[in-house]
C-alpha cells in the first residue's frame, strides 16, 4: 500500500511539470528584449554631444580654479595687511620709545647738578663728544639704545635722517653744558634741536601712514 501511494506521488509532480513547461508561450522568450527597448525609450537615442559634455567640464574646472585662485589672492592680501599692520605697531613703539628717551636725555642735561665733560670728537673736526657720570650715563645709555632700535625698524631714508640730526643736536647741548650753566646755552642749539625734532616727528608720521601737521610738534 505504501509503494503504491509513492508510485501515486511521484506520477502526480510528473504531470504538474508537463503542464507548467506547455504553459510558456513561445513570445515569452522576448522579455529581455522588452527590456532592452524600455531602457533605450528610457535613455533616447539621441547620439551623445561629446563637444557640450566638454565645454561643461572645461567650464565647471575653470570655475573651481578661479575660486581656488580668489581665496589665494584674499588669504595673501589678509596676510599683508596684517603684516603691515604689526610693523606700524613696532615702528610706533620704538618711536614712542626713542622721543620718551630723548626728552629724558634732554631734562637731564638741563639739570644744574649734572656733571657732563667733554672730549674732542675722533673723526668731525671742532666737534665735542660729552661724557656723563654713573648718575647721567643711564640716560645717554637709554637714548643710544632707543636711537638703535629706530634706525632697525625705520623704513624710509628720511627718518632715519632726521634721527641722525636730532641726536647731532641733543649731543651739542650736552657739550656746551658741560662748560657752562643751563641758563647760558645759545639759544640757537635749541632752536636747531627743536627744528630737528620736527624733522623727525613729520618723517615719522608719514612713514606710519599719518597725515602731516604745521607748526611744531
Amino acid at each position: 500500500m505504501a509503494v503504491a501511494c509513492m508510485g501515486c506521488r511521484t506520477q502526480l509532480l510528473y504531470e504538474m511539470t508537463r503542464a507548467n513547461k506547455n504553459a510558456v508561450k513561445p513570445g515569452d522568450n522576448d522579455l529581455g528584449k522588452d527590456s532592452v527597448e524600455s531602457v533605450r525609450a528610457w535613455i533616447g537615442d539621441e547620439p551623445v554631444d561629446v563637444a557640450s559634455i566638454a565645454v561643461t567640464a572645461a567650464v565647471t574646472l575653470l570655475a573651481v580654479v578661479l575660486g581656488g585662485c580668489l581665496t589665494v589672492w584674499n588669504q595673501d592680501r589678509i596676510w599683508r595687511r596684517e603684516h603691515a599692520r604689526q610693523w606700524r605697531d613696532i615702528r610706533l613703539s620704538s618711536y614712542q620709545s626713542f622721543l620718551s628717551a630723548y626728552r629724558e636725555f634732554l631734562a637731564f642735561i638741563q639739570d644744574p647738578s649734572s656733571k657732563i665733560t667733554t672730549v674732542p670728537h675722533p673723526s668731525r673736526t671742532g666737534e665735542l663728544m660729552p661724557f656723563f657720570d654713573e648718575v647721567g650715563r643711564p640716560y645717554r645709555e637709554k637714548l643710544e639704545s632707543a636711537r638703535m632700535g629706530v634706525t632697525l625698524v625705520s623704513q624710509e631714508p628720511e627718518t632715519r635722517d632726521a634721527l641722525f640730526l636730532v641726536m647731532r643736536r641733543v649731543r651739542a647741548i650736552a657739550a656746551a653744558r658741560a662748560t657752562k650753566p643751563p641758563g647760558e646755552i645759545a639759544s640757537d642749539l635749541f632752536q636747531d634741536l627743536f627744528a630737528a625734532h620736527n624733522a623727525f616727528m613729520a618723517a615719522a608720521r608719514k612713514e606710519l601712514g599719518l597725515p602731516n601737521m604745521s607748526g611744531d610738534l
